[in-house]
């Protein structure tokens, strides 16, 4: 057991591996015991054996003051008394052998994890001779491992300068610092670049020094996805997408198992414009990540209303990720569009967060930083601003910053961070990264706008005129679809020559397709109809009209239920009725028994009203006596009427100009055209006639069929909506 435990948290013999805080209670005392152990050893030995002892006393005192800082409390455990005998030791092994790199880096390591800028301070001068002895070695990856080191310790110098103005307008204090204020912040910024601080203060000199280091670094330990995960910062930050992709080009082809170099490579790719590539190396990336990463990342609730997050997360997992599948699915703006699809831009900006924003030094990871929610729900900032100094708050001292995040010049135009101790944001206390309190309108901002997707945005996008209607089939449920596309509104905003193009799809919430066609609109007045038969189930219907060289475009969805649904109530057994079937006159047939057996045109959506509007629908397996059907059918329309965002129906009188046979009667202002139907029984009776609507003004209305079956007592009832002009 003590021999286990004299290794247990020592394995650091590359970097980049803190020491676990996961220590059981139950291990403590053995633990110490072999801390006193070690302690007895180091003291009778000398030369290379008592560094690698005082090396491997250090990591366990490292990993025990780690234990001593997480609850549940420990008796026996000081975690500064732990603390000090850790950075002793690891610096006394570092200079007991100078010639050692691992010792060394263990001791930066320490001393970058400790609170302060001085100590990181201290870590790079360590570093810095640490590279010497490696370079004198003449052992690649020696120098490798130096080098990453010391990128990654001036990259966290750099974090706390970057994007500072040198002093604090007079008149913007830091906590009261709005969007109208944000001018005053850059004409400050623009102040300072000519003075010869600036470079200093920004971090720049850091940021170039981290720059030089990563690269020394990539270049004798080629394919190292642990050093790609810090060098992409810089990167990042530069957004300079093009060695991004080469970097992660190299990790990929050296390391194919490793997911970090296909997420690095499809963020790169998704800025590059490169929107297949993205997709297919993120959702690669992503598949590879260890189930604990791919879960703490690839979660919904980070871009729901905040108000949403708590019924979600009550939902059970399969709950959770058919609603998740369902998102995305109805996000995205269009489906026949590659580019803009938010599902890839929401795995881009986690992954941009994680190589941003992360320090893996000290457990940092980015998208779980505020910051890191900011970018995942509102995509990556237009400016940032970083004031030195808060008045209101002197006892924080000099190093307390706040950050100004700007993405557009509208709703988010300076979302505030505020009061964000980047020092000591870093090392992740609780109490300070971000003041919710002080600034709650970034709280509103994450309920009223949970997520924007402007920075992918292609599109203008304009409703589409549509009318869908469910049958019942042979083999399924048969939808007809008809959509007027509107080409010219299309065209003109084209600014290549082409043709316009119709696109249906019928999916299942999970991204199946069970049905698919599309149509060349050239020359036509983009009027299309589609037709198809699908299984009992649950689906999201689309069409879409859109020009290879147009920014704008036009698009429709709705969720269709095939089967028995409360909600949408279409029956495929028993006593049912399709869809209402709304059409211009066909060429009758009388012999007609099923609605496919009509050339009809259905009407998509809007209707001239001066031309008669033919409505027709089925009835299945309704009840007979003495072989016959008697059945009571009320037909009503009603005008919508929007005030103030809300609808009202007024009814409007009809006029029947064929169709009703039976004894047909008016009521209540001629506001509806009620008959009986006495028919030969059969399983499914076809319905039709003919409506004149002449006399109703333009609009928006709902047109209702109610049949009651008289031999059994039940009723349907099904509503379509349309536009007259």
């Amino acid at each position: 057991m003590l021999t286990a435990l004299a290794t247990a948290g020592v394995g650091v013999r590359a970097h980049a591996q803190l020491p676990s805080r996961d220590i059981a209670s139950a291990a403590v005392p053995d633990s110490l015991a072999v801390l006193a152990a070690l302690t007895d050893s180091a003291r009778r030995s000398d030369g290379v054996q008592r560094a690698e002892l005082m090396y491997r006393r250090g990591m366990l005192a490292w990993g025990l003051s780690r234990r001593a800082q997480v609850p549940p409390p420990v008796s026996g455990l000081s975690w500064q008394a732990l603390g000090h005998m850790a950075d002793t030791s690891l610096r006394l092994a570092a200079l007991l052998r100078p010639d050692s790199v691992h010792y060394g880096i263990a001791a930066g390591q320490y001393l970058a994890s400790t609170f302060g800028v001085f100590n990181r301070t201290a870590a790079r001068n360590l570093y810095q001779t640490m590279r010497g002895s490696a370079e004198q070695s003449g052992d690649p990856r020696m120098i490798g491992l130096t080098a990453h080191a010391l990128g990654r310790i001036e990259w966290r110098l750099y974090q706390s300068f970057a994007d500072r103005v040198v002093g604090v307008p007079g008149d913007a204090s830091p906590a009261t610092v709005s969007a109208m204020d944000f001018t005053i912040l850059q004409n400050q910024r623009a102040g300072d670049a000519g003075k010869a601080s600036r470079s200093d203060e920004a971090g720049e000199s850091h940021f170039l020094a981290a720059e030089r280091a990563f690269e020394e670094a990539m270049r004798h330990l080629p394919g190292s996805a642990t050093l790609l995960r810090d060098a992409a910062g810089p990167l990042v930050e530069r957004r300079r997408w093009s060695e991004l992709r080469t970097a992660a080009g190299n990790v990929m082809r050296l390391s194919p198992e490793d997911p970090w170099g296909y997420l690095a490579g499809g963020l790169a790719a998704q800025r590059l414009d490169d929107f297949a590539e993205a997709a297919r190396l993120l959702e690669r990336g992503m598949s590879l990540l260890p189930p604990a990463d791919r879960a703490r990342l690839d979660r919904l609730q980070r871009i729901l209303p905040i108000n949403d997050t708590a019924a979600f997360n009550a939902m059970p997992p399969e709950r959770q990720r058919e609603r998740a599948s369902l998102y995305w699915l109805l996000a995205d703006p269009l489906w026949s569009v590659i580019g803009d699809e938010p599902r890839t831009e929401f795995l881009a900006r986690l992954v941009q967060a994680e190589l941003r924003l992360s320090f893996s030094d000290i457990e940092i990871l980015g998208a779980e930083t505020d910051r890191g929610e900011m970018l995942v729900r509102w995509g990556p900032p237009r400016e940032i601003i970083t004031q030195r100094g808060d008045p209101s708050r002197p006892e924080l001292g000099e190093a307390f910053l706040v950050s100004h995040w700007r993405w557009t010049a509208s709703a988010l135009e300076s979302a505030q961070y505020g009061r964000v101790n980047l020092d000591a944001w870093f090392f992740g206390l609780e109490d300070l990264p971000f003041d919710k309190d002080r600034h709650p309108g970034t709280l509103e901002l994450m309920r009223d706008v949970p997520v924007r997707w402007s920075n992918i945005v292609q599109h203008r996008i304009d409703s589409l005129p549509t009318q869908a209607a469910r049958f019942r089939g042979e083999d399924g449920v048969d939808v007809i679809y008809a959509a007027r596309v509107p080409v010219q509104r299309i065209e003109a905003d084209a600014i290549l020559r082409g043709e316009t193009t119709a696109h249906w799809w019928i999916m299942q919430p999970g991204g199946d397709t069970l049905a698919r066609d599309s149509t060349k609109l050239q020359g036509t007045d983009g009027y299309v109809l589609y037709r198809a038969t699908v299984p009992e189930g649950t689906y999201v219907m689309r069409g879409e009209g859109t020009h290879v060289g147009s920014t704008r475009a036009a698009r429709a969805a709705r969720a269709i239920a095939t089967g028995p649904d409360e909600t949408a109530g279409f029956m495929t057994r028993g006593f049912g009725m399709s869809d209402l079937l709304l059409s211009e006159a066909p060429s009758r047939r009388r012999d007609a028994d099923r609605w496919n057996e009509l050339d009809l045109r259905p009407v998509p959506g809007e209707h001239d009203r001066r031309r008669p509007l033919h409505l027709l629908w089925e009835l299945y397996e309704a009840g007979a006596v003495d072989g016959r059907h008697e059945l009571d059918v009320e037909v009503r329309l009603e005008r919508i009427v929007r005030r103030g965002g809300l609808a009202q129906a007024a009814r409007i009188a009809i006029q029947m100009l064929s169709g009703a046979r039976g004894s047909a009667r008016s009521e209540q202002g001629d506001v509806r055209v009620a008959f009986h139907r006495s028919e030969a029984a059969r399983e499914i009776l076809l319905d039709q006639f003919t409506l004149s609507l002449s006399d109703s003004p333009p609009g928006e209305y709902r047109l209702t069929v109610e049949i009651t079956d008289t031999v059994t007592g039940l009723r349907r009832a099904r509503s379509s909506e349309l536009v007259l002009r």
